[in-house]
């Protein structure tokens, strides 16, 4: 889940828990695609890993074209 940096609100867990129930299924997913929705959805440790990763990879494209931070 998403929100704005001005907003107060974090995810409750029956949020959290209705999101881990239904991500999953595969007519979720189909219905989200045809309303122009890419879910990316990983429950909490797998997320994490998966922005590691990215990290680590964008990190090594930065270093090699020489990018520095502005």
């Amino acid at each position: 889940m998403w929100a704005s940096r001005a907003s107060s609100s974090t995810p409750n867990g029956s949020a959290m828990s209705a999101l881990n129930k239904v991500m999953p299924d595969p007519e979720v997913i189909a219905r989200l695609l045809e309303l122009t929705i890419f879910p990316a959805y990983a429950p909490g440790p797998h997320y994490a890993e998966i922005i590691r990763r990215k990290q680590a990879a964008w990190s090594q494209v930065a270093k090699a074209t020489g990018m520095k931070p502005q």
